[in-house]
């Protein structure tokens, strides 16, 4: 009799998380917003809905670039690639994450963070972002 019970919480609880990844993925495909600037710095911003969906853990990741047809692929670095040049680290900014980016990598996405909208989406645990046209 337990074990019914329990076969059953878990089926709900199941049902419960696919169900949010399903509200999240929705919330979050072409999501148009604004790089954040604080001081000098500009950072992509990671709500916890976009953090649920990479399947990441934050204080842990680091991320690796890639530049290919003015979109910018952020991944989660493996253990080998974790000492890359353009590996960073996610930081702790106020309730979320910030992945920081360089001025150079904005001037090949041709990306004025005071100025440009950018486009953001999640696909298979890829963050791309590109600039809003």
């Amino acid at each position: 009799m337990y074990c019914v019970y329990i076969v059953f919480y878990f089926r709900i609880i199941l049902k419960a998380k696919i169900y949010v990844n399903k509200i999240y993925s929705l919330f979050i495909h072409n999501m148009i917003t604004k790089l954040t600037i604080r001081n000098n710095s500009v950072f992509i911003y990671l709500t916890q809905a976009m953090i649920q969906l990479l399947h990441i853990v934050p204080e842990n990741a680091y991320f690796i670039f890639t530049l290919k047809n003015k979109c910018l692929y952020i991944t989660e670095a493996d253990n080998n690639s974790r000492e890359l040049p353009f590996a960073t680290k996610a930081r702790k900014t106020g309730s979320g994450w910030g992945i920081y980016l360089s001025k150079s990598m904005l001037e090949i996405l041709e990306i004025n963070p005071e100025n440009d909208l950018i486009d953001i989406n999640i696909e298979d645990n890829v963050l791309i972002v590109k600039k809003e046209k």
